[in-house]
């Protein structure tokens, strides 16, 4: 799958002057001189909204740090501060603007024109968020949509928001230039009841709106959907850049002075910050400077999250996009997230942010790797079982009990993890699933030999001969072998065309050589995982439905105000969920398309009467694992769209096929549950059946009660060459 534009890489912006007084390696000082970055704190607003304490101390802090320790020159910052009268002095090294609701769209839209191809860009935003009823005059309709709050916002009338459609299309500007943008939210937009008595010295980054907002005749109308969350927004169709926010899409991020509601000890001050911005701070300032401008998301991540969970238990931070990005304005980079690792020293237990819908079942063994980023750690996990791989772990943990999307484990005797563990330094990874989980291969017809070489594989079981397996090897004329499924054929069949996976050779490789063909069977083990969850999501029926909408008739990019709920008409399925589509030529070299395949986009939509939290993914037809979204909130009624990963709102998907295929088969995946902690993200996969065929290895992974429950939708898109 492509999207419909792309932009060749361009070398950097030119070097700037570094400070002095910062050691800073060439390549962090080209980084530090290429970054762009706007700081935005707001205390103090119109119209009688409650000012905040924190907003402009977190960004001092950040500007501190940018300037201090990261080496960006002071011309390179653009600051806008509301603080409060009387409090701390401010810094003045870089020159501070009033946050009107002018200033920031001017100084976004002027950041859209002056980004080059190679930039990066860091925004980082403190204050108040709002939910707010918007009326259309023209034909009277009404829905509700996100804003951030200006320093001259008028909360009486809705005047000066920003709203979330504007602030899209401002971003998108700056993300179709380069990809290596990064945009933090320490706010929230959730019109939720708080979920507990707010602890002294402890503040919402929320205000109500007291009236609906008329949208003037001059401003185009925003998709009149139901769905929440600004945050969550960006991140539709705009998978090239990354979105960090305080908090889930119904939570409420707060800022605290740290006190617990205590008074401060004699002599010394307490100071104000968002809790995210708290956490973060806290653990930049325990690194030395000379890492920073490489530094990883996935190395400090799971530590900030926690540190936000243990001041507010209601508060969620999350990302929009994979944690190897670097912090300060990244491009995306590729890397194996794992499941996320916790250490209970009370229990002595492992928990383990995965669980029986991936077949993390009783018994089944995780091998357990130091975090991205860190010292000794790969991007990319080895292949299972190499030296490559042994070197690398930290030990071995065995399941003891699960749940759909959590699992609980003990050290593993074959190799214990050290006590106390690195707990919060570590991933996980599947290396021997439950005997329940595994792959049940059948073979036709039965073969001793190949199902010898297929059993050593710790991730698959071969069926007794004439049993029915979930996926079946089938001999060829050639003695060549296939795998089928309900998808992929031999390639011999009669009737239409069925595509193929590459061909297992029937001839076992001497023993010190890798089996190509046992690793093609356990990458459709890991390809076809999104599928095995959708199967076992049957808790909720009928609770999602998924649709692709017809774009070949647009022109260009879909207007971002119009992109969250296009007029665009539904494709007609051959059958249900079943789609025909033409796919065209991408020329990767010249990076330009050499024949247009059929363009969509993908629309869900929640009939239910609860909340769900939806993953969608695309097992594509090269056997890669796409993650198009994560823990995107549909609200109950309500429905929303997703585009291109191209980093710009309203760019279509347009099927397309590899080089020598004139077939191919792509299957989308929505999976939802209720719990809006369970993350899926581990279920990416970036190396193709081709690329493992052909010898290279593995790339790997990329990408609560009783009360939980799931759904999930599937659709195929069958795409035959123009």
């Amino acid at each position: 799958m492509k999207t419909r534009k792309t932009k060749p890489a361009a070398p950097r912006a030119p070097r700037a002057m570094r400070r002095p007084e910062i050691p800073l390696s060439p390549h962090a000082e080209r980084a530090a001189a290429s970054l762009h970055v706007v700081l935005i704190g707001i205390d103090v607003y119109s119209g009688g909204v409650s000012p905040l304490r924190g907003c402009v101390n977190d960004i001092d802090e950040i500007q501190e740090l940018l300037l201090n320790r990261l080496g960006v020159p002071a011309n390179r910052i653009k600051r806008f501060a509301a603080p409060l009268r009387g409090g701390p002095p401010r810094p003045t090294t870089v020159p501070t603007q009033a946050p009107t609701q002018a200033n920031l769209i001017a100084a976004l839209t002027a950041l859209g024109d002056e980004v080059q191809p190679g930039d990066r860009v860091f925004i980082y935003h403190s204050g108040h968020g709002t939910r707010s009823e918007v009326i259309d005059p023209r034909d009277n309709s009404r829905y509700y949509r996100e804003a951030l709050l200006a320093t001259d916002s008028n909360m009486a009338d809705g005047e000066r928001l920003l709203f979330d459609w504007e602030l899209n299309r401002l971003l998108g500007r700056i993300a179709a230039r380069t990809p290596a943008v990064t945009v933090v939210l320490d706010c929230c937009f959730s019109a939720g009841a708080t979920r507990e008595v707010p602890e002294k010295g402890v503040r919402p980054r929320f205000v109500e709106s007291p009236r609906p907002f008329a949208l003037p005749p001059e401003v185009a109308p925003p998709p009149a959907t139901g769905e929440r969350g600004a945050a969550r927004r960006l991140g539709v169709g705009a998978g090239d850049f990354m979105v960090v926010a305080a908090c889930l899409d119904d939570e409420r991020a707060r800022e605290s002075d740290g006190s617990g509601g205590e008074p401060p000890a004699p002599g010394r001050q307490q100071k104000t910050h968002g809790l995210l911005t708290r956490a973060l701070v806290d653990q930049l300032s325990a690194l030395e400077d000379t890492t920073l401008s490489e530094l990883r998301w996935g190395q400090i991540w799971r530590t900030v999250v926690a540190k936000v969970e243990a001041m507010n238990a209601n508060q969620h931070p999350w990302l929009s996009s994979s944690p190897v990005r670097r912090v300060f304005g990244g491009p995306p980079e590729e890397g194996d997230i794992g499941y996320s690792v916790t250490f209970d020293a009370a229990s002595a237990t492992y928990r383990l942010n995965a669980g029986s819908l991936v077949g993390v079942t009783e018994g089944a063994v995780v091998a357990l790797y130091p975090e991205l980023g860190t010292p000794g750690a790969t991007a990319v996990f080895p292949p299972v079982g190499t030296p490559e791989d042994l070197r690398e772990r930290i030990g071995l943990v065995r399941v003891i009990s699960t749940a759909p999307a959590t699992s609980s484990a003990k050290a593993d005797p074959a190799m214990p993890p050290p006590s106390p563990p690195p707990s919060a330094l570590m991933r996980g990874r599947l290396i021997r699933p439950g005997e329940a989980a595994k792959l049940v291969v059948a073979l036709a017809p039965h073969d001793e030999a190949m199902a010898n070489r297929l059993a050593a594989s710790p991730f698959l079981k071969i069926a007794q001969a004439g049993d029915k397996g979930q996926i079946t090897v089938v001999q060829r004329s050639d003695k060549s072998w296939a795998i089928t499924d309900d998808i992929y054929g031999t390639g011999e069949e009669p009737g239409p065309p069925l595509p193929t996976l590459p061909f297992l050779a029937n001839t076992a490789p001497p023993a010190d050589a890798r089996d190509i063909a046992v690793a093609l069977v356990e990458h459709y083990y890991l390809y076809a995982a999104p599928l095995r969850i959708a199967r076992n999501c049957a808790d909720l029926e009928h609770c999602l439905q998924m649709t692709l909408l017809d774009c070949n008739a647009q022109i260009g990019v879909l207007p971002p105000e119009l992109a969250q709920n296009p007029p665009l008409p539904a494709l007609q399925p051959a059958r249900r969920a079943n789609y025909e589509v033409k796919a065209g030529r991408f020329d990767t070299v010249n990076d330009r398309w050499i024949t247009l395949g059929d363009c969509y986009c993908i629309q869900i939509e929640n009939p239910s009467d609860i909340d769900l939290w939806v993953t969608l993914v695309n097992c594509d037809s090269e056997g890669r694992v796409s993650i198009y979204a994560s823990r995107y909130l549909i609200a109950r009624k309500s429905r929303a769209t997703f585009w291109s990963s191209s980093g710009v709102l309203g760019d279509p998907m347009c099927a397309t096929l590899a080089a020598g295929q004139s077939l191919g088969v792509d299957r989308f995946v929505a999976i939802a549950t209720t719990n809006n902690t369970a993350s899926l993200d581990y279920l990416r996969r970036d190396t193709s059946f081709a690329e493992i065929a052909s010898g290279v290895e593995e790339k790997g992974e990329h990408a609560r009660g009783a009360s939980e429950r799931w759904t999930a939708d599937v659709v195929v898109v069958r795409m035959t060459a123009k």
